[in-house]
C-alpha cells in the first residue's frame, strides 16, 4: 500500500491503560482514548533518554552499583513533561463529575489528568507501543537453551 505522509495527519489516537488504588487498597483499572501529537518524535525520544539515563543512575546508586555522589548535582527527571507535549486531547471516554460526563480538554484538566498517579507513565508507554512496536516485545516466543558455547 501507498504511503502518502501529507495525509497522515498530525495526531493519532491510541488507548490508554492504568491502575490506581483506591480507598480499600484494590487496584482499579482504567483506561480512556488519547490523542497524541505525532511531530517531533526526535525531541519526544531525546527526553526520553534522559529520563532512562536518570533512572539507570538512581537504579545503579539503589543497587550499589554506584556511590550516592553520583547524584551530586544530577537533575530530577520525571515522565511529566513528556506526557505534557505528546498528549494533544482525549476522547469522549475521559469522564469527571458524578454524572460521568465526557471532560473537555483544557490546560487545567490536561494537568489534572497527567498528574494523576499513574497515568504519565501510562501515557508515555502507550506513545512508545505506538510509535515503536518493538517496544515490550518479547525478544523470542522460545525457551533460551543456554549460549551455544560448547555444543
Amino acid at each position: 500500500m501507498a504511503f502518502n505522509i501529507d495525509r497522515a495527519g498530525t495526531t493519532f489516537t491510541g488507548k490508554v491503560e492504568f491502575s490506581y488504588p483506591i480507598g480499600d487498597g484494590k487496584q482499579e483499572h482504567g483506561s480512556f482514548t488519547a490523542i497524541f501529537e505525532r511531530g517531533q518524535q526526535t525531541e519526544i525520544e531525546n527526553m526520553r533518554e534522559e529520563f532512562r539515563s536518570y533512572i539507570a543512575i538512581i537504579r545503579a546508586i539503589e543497587l550499589g552499583s554506584l556511590e550516592p555522589s553520583a547524584a551530586d548535582g544530577l537533575e530530577r527527571k520525571s515522565l511529566l513533561p513528556i506526557a505534557e507535549k505528546i498528549l494533544v486531547g482525549w476522547g469522549e471516554d475521559m469522564l469527571s463529575g458524578d454524572n460521568d460526563e465526557p471532560m473537555s480538554f483544557t490546560a487545567e484538566s490536561k494537568k489534572k489528568v497527567i498528574e494523576f498517579p499513574g497515568v504519565a507513565n501510562a501515557l508515555v508507554s502507550a506513545w512508545n507501543t505506538l510509535t515503536d512496536p518493538e517496544v515490550g516485545k518479547p525478544l523470542t516466543s522460545e525457551k533460551l537453551r543456554g549460549n551455544g558455547i560448547g555444543k
